[in-house]
């Protein structure tokens, strides 16, 4: 509570996993996806995890839209995978923590809320651009087939 705001700024995201969520991120990530980043935080508000549990939330460098939630879980871990198409993250500061809101940009769907600790500012706002520089990001172009008359 006495501590700066910004007290710990890091230039990168953590790219690792404790060894207590890697067979639960094994299990889920069948396709064999590398972490782009893994960050501990608290999940307030997901589908099928319950409120405020503790955990890391987990982005893949393979699938923009797809962030995976690790909880605790006993001595082990549970994985819930988290589908962020068509949302959009922000970031909001409070007294007691750092808030990650990813809603969806219509209105309507599931929305996340994710907390973070106090003078973890610059690291959320890290989050916030990645998520929506990904998930704005033009989708590939199909390629065009030429047609020559005969």
């Amino acid at each position: 509570l006495n501590g700066p705001a910004d007290r710990d700024a890091t230039p990168t995201l953590p790219a690792t996993l404790p060894s207590r969520y890697a067979f639960a991120f094994t299990r889920e990530n069948l396709l064999g996806e590398t972490v782009a980043w893994a960050v501990p935080c608290i999940c307030k508000r997901a589908r099928a995890v319950p409120a405020n549990s503790s955990g890391l939330l987990v982005a893949t460098n393979e699938d923009p839209a797809k962030l995976i939630f690790l909880a605790r879980k006993g001595w082990g871990a549970r994985a819930q995978t988290i589908s962020v198409d068509g949302c959009v993250a922000a970031r909001e500061p409070k007294f007691l923590s750092e808030n990650l809101d990813i809603s969806p940009e219509t209105g309507k769907g599931a929305s996340y809320l994710f907390l973070f600790e106090r003078g973890r500012g610059p690291r959320v706002q890290q989050i916030v651009e990645f998520l929506n520089n990904r998930l704005r990001a033009p989708a590939p172009a199909p390629a065009l087939e030429v047609v020559t008359p005969t």
